[in-house]
């Protein structure tokens, strides 16, 4: 997401990257003539580039953090209960991680674009998600059995 904020400004209007927040406040510059929304080719050069980093790095992480724990569970615990809790939720790991990568390097070109609205609304719907799912787990009681 820093990297997003940081980068696409930046080469959007061919200046150097800052590392200050500051001034990435929005891309003005990245916009093509005057009155138009459309991004300039560097803009959306930068954005596909960053998108598929983030994709591939997303599936790396995905990919182990499934792979890892549901592999060798035992690296984690010696309680075979636990072991296989580990187990199943493995894949919920992976694509959460997997997910993860995308999601913050998007919120990144959000911030980058000043589109801060867009993000507290997703914020707000993700934390409804959220909830949900917890009060769901919740209500189905612990999985660990005994």
């Amino acid at each position: 997401g820093q990297t997003m904020q940081t980068l696409l400004p930046a080469v959007a209007s061919n200046n150097a990257p800052s590392s200050s927040l500051d001034s990435c406040s929005g891309i003005p510059d990245a916009i093509d003539p005057v009155g138009s929304t459309r991004l300039s080719r560097n803009a959306l050069l930068v954005l596909r580039t960053m998108i598929g980093g983030a994709i591939a790095l997303g599936a790396i992480d995905g990919v182990l953090g499934a792979c890892g724990p549901g592999l060798f569970p035992h690296f984690f615990t010696s309680d075979a209960s636990v072991a296989r809790e580990i187990q199943l939720a493995a894949p919920l790991v992976g694509a959460c991680l997997f997910v993860h990568a995308l999601s913050v390097s998007l919120e990144g070109v959000l911030f980058a674009t000043g589109d801060a609205k867009t993000v507290a609304k997703l914020y707000l719907g993700n934390a409804a998600v959220v909830a949900a799912a917890f009060a769901g787990v919740r209500a189905r009681g612990p999985t660990l059995t005994s």
